[in-house]
């Protein structure tokens, strides 16, 4: 590994709707630099929209946004996703240090575009996270994107949602675009400096 020169983490995200493969990605690019001798810290982004639904549904409604109203859960989960990210805010500061996001902030301008939400908010709640040094959007047919999420069994999402959030994810800044069809194959070499 080359010398890195920046005076904080070098941030590596990876982008996509549910299903796309971020995580596996996520996980074989953090492996592979740590299998080179960095230090490599992967994050996943957690979201609480499967909890926040079963809390919804403990009260007689259907999801989250039924219960609060759709802009309310939007901002609940921009917040939730928002501490998320302030938990590896440390290892961010710490240079030699590559942190792998699963999801980063670009993730949420696109739903705040996608929900309507003002873009001014969000960038309040994410603008003291550092961009990242490199982002890769990995682009899938929604309707493959929503067989994965049904095989691994853990949440749901509708064909309708995959779509809107295929066309609104893509305008995420600063991407790259992968085939997630490659999804066990080594992430590309990318330069360090």
């Amino acid at each position: 590994m080359g010398q890195m020169t920046s005076d904080r983490a070098k941030i590596i995200a990876f982008l996509g709707i549910d299903g796309a493969g971020k995580s596996t990605q996520a996980h074989l690019t953090a492996d592979w630099l740590s299998e080179l001798g960095a230090s490599a810290l992967y994050h996943r982004n957690e979201g609480a929209r499967s909890e926040l639904d079963k809390l919804a549904r403990r009260h007689g409604r259907r999801d989250i946004a039924d219960l609060l109203g759709s802009e309310n859960a939007a901002y609940a989960q921009a917040a939730v996703r928002w501490k998320s990210i302030c938990s590896v805010r440390d290892a961010m500061a710490q240079p030699g240090t590559y942190v792998i996001m699963d999801r980063y902030i670009y993730c949420q301008y696109a739903a705040a575009v996608m929900q309507g939400l003002p873009m001014a908010i969000m960038r309040v709640l994410f603008a003291e996270f550092p961009p990242a040094d490199i982002a890769f959007f990995l682009g899938i047919d929604p309707a493959e994107a929503r067989d994965r999420i049904e095989r691994r069994g853990v949440d749901s999402d509708s064909i309708e949602l995959l779509r809107a959030s295929t066309t609104d994810t893509g305008r995420c800044q600063n991407s790259r675009t992968l085939s997630s069809s490659t999804r066990h194959a080594r992430p590309a070499r990318f330069s360090s400096t």
